[in-house]
């Protein structure tokens, strides 16, 4: 079932042709998107980084690290572990001021490829399970889903595909699509950073 899940998200990810590229710098790709679910663009960042596959997943598992290397993230915490593979996560997402926080509460599934040389994250929101807290200070984001593919190309080199669909709420699409591509550019430039600083 792991491989036909990630079969499904290649097959998806190469039969798109409606993405734009927007932004290319650094090995780093991001293009964008319209789709039929959000005025907000879906964007989708490719990175190769100089770093093994393993290393880099255990960073993007980590939740204490969120807010070194993704842009935007306050905070991230393992709410319930169902499985080995599959989690329940609960993240802050900062936003600038005058604007409240936001706040999602999102099931991650992590599968291998039969030689471990590709690793899918796949995520996206659990909100009807999780209600909203009454007195809550942040807003809820619904609609939120999205994957982390992790490829290994040599043994120091793996490619790293982020893509994301999220709906912050309450601010305009304009607003939120001007910055689209700067979310992800940074988030990868970041983790890129991080792992090649390592070697």
């Amino acid at each position: 079932m792991q491989y036909i899940f990630i079969f499904v998200i290649f097959v998806t990810f190469l039969n798109s042709s409606d993405w734009i590229e927007r932004l290319k710098k650094n090995n780093i790709i991001v293009e964008t998107r319209q789709t039929e679910l959000s005025d907000i663009d879906e964007f989708k960042a490719t990175a190769l980084i100089n770093s093994p596959l393993f290393n880099i997943l255990n960073v993007i598992e980590n939740p204490k690290l969120c807010s070194t290397w993704i842009k935007y993230c306050k905070s991230d915490e393992v709410i319930k572990i169902i499985s080995s593979n599959i989690k329940i996560k609960r993240t802050i997402t900062e936003m600038p001021w005058p604007l409240q926080n936001r706040e999602s509460v999102v099931k991650y599934i992590k599968t291998y490829a039969k030689d471990k040389n590709l690793v899918s994250i796949a995520f996206f929101s659990e909100s009807e399970n999780y209600p909203v807290d009454k007195n809550s200070e942040f807003v809820r984001i619904d609609l939120l889903k999205g994957f982390w593919i992790l490829e290994e190309i040599e043994h120091n080199l793996t490619k790293v595909i982020y893509q994301v669909l999220a709906e912050p709420k309450n601010i305009p699409a304009w607003l939120v699509n001007s910055g689209v591509v700067e979310q992800p550019y940074e988030t990868l430039l970041n983790l890129k950073n991080m792992m090649e600083a390592k070697k």
